[in-house]
Order: C-alpha cells, then sequence, then structure tokens
C-alpha cells in the first residue's frame, strides 16, 4: 500500500468573516427593518470583514440596544436582539422581520 505524503489542508481559523457583500446585506437589512443609521454602514462592514465573531450595537427604531449577532459560523445567520430594557411590541416586531429575513439571506451563502 503506498502511502502519500501530502497533507490534508486543515483550516486554521475556527469562524469565517463575512465578505463585504455577505456585510452589505446584513447592514441593508439593519436598515429597512429595524432603522439602523445609514452612516454607521460603513465601520459595521469593515469591523465584521476583520472581526467574524462579535455582537455589534446599533442605533435605530428598536432603541439604542439594538444588537446583531455574527457567530462567526457559516451555518448559522446573524441574529438581531436588544436589551430588555428597549423591548417593544413595536421593536419586537422588527427584530422578528429582521432575524426572518437574515435567516434567507444566510442560506445564500
Amino acid at each position: 500500500m503506498e502511502t502519500s505524503n501530502r497533507k490534508m489542508a486543515v483550516a486554521t481559523r475556527p469562524f469565517d468573516a463575512l465578505t463585504q457583500l455577505q456585510a452589505e446585506a446584513v447592514w441593508f437589512t439593519l436598515v429597512a427593518v429595524c432603522g439602523a443609521y445609514e452612516d454607521e454602514r460603513e465601520d459595521f462592514v469593515r469591523l465584521v470583514q476583520e472581526t467574524p465573531k462579535l455582537e455589534y450595537r446599533f442605533r435605530g427604531v428598536i432603541g439604542s440596544g439594538g444588537k446583531v449577532n455574527l457567530s462567526g459560523r457559516r451555518d448559522v445567520a446573524p441574529q438581531v436582539t436588544c436589551y430588555k430594557e428597549d423591548e417593544t411590541p413595536e421593536g419586537n416586531r422588527r427584530i422578528e422581520n429582521a432575524n426572518r429575513l437574515l435567516s434567507a439571506i444566510a442560506k445564500l451563502w
């Protein structure tokens, strides 16, 4: 039996950062559904390309306690949440809608 000297490629990073296009899609959803501020887009897009696993706070219609959580895993969609004290019926509806959209978008990745 012949043995190969080739080694299997092993991922050196446990998490995957989003591409610019993916980050833009996430931010577009936050702006459209949660009223996130457009002027924060550039910082978000840059940061999520550098730091794959993070919780990013954003300001918008759901209050200044809106958060998007990125697990760094391609098989887990970004999730929008907010601080308990910022919860309102309208905000919760927007969060649910944003999470539905982000889940659908993440399936395309």
